[in-house]
């Protein structure tokens, strides 16, 4: 799995990518693009809107000290976030 933090955008997110064949960045603008924001990945390329890769330690950090997830056992949050391929594990308050 990797993950991609998408800071720069106009909403933030955190998406999980399973890795594939493939550029998995594009994977994780591809469904940036059909679940936040955007009309297209170009439009993400063309304004310099591409995503971080960052650890999964990073990734899981982040997703623990979310608002709401603190109120979660943390080992009902690790299994959550381990069960997330392909999706959105965090995104912007004002989406939400």
């Amino acid at each position: 799995m990797r993950y991609y933090e998408f800071n720069k955008a106009d909403y933030y997110a955190l998406l999980a990518v399973k890795e594939s064949k493939g550029s998995t960045m594009m994977k994780a603008m591809k469904l940036y693009v059909e679940h936040i924001a955007y009309d297209d990945v170009t439009e993400l390329r063309v304004n310099g809107l591409h995503p971080n890769e960052i650890s999964k330690d990073e990734a899981l950090l982040k997703f623990l000290k979310a608002p709401g997830n603190e109120e979660l056992k943390i080992k009902d949050a690790v299994k959550l976030f381990n069960n997330c391929e392909d999706g959105i594990l965090l995104i912007d308050s004002a989406l939400a």
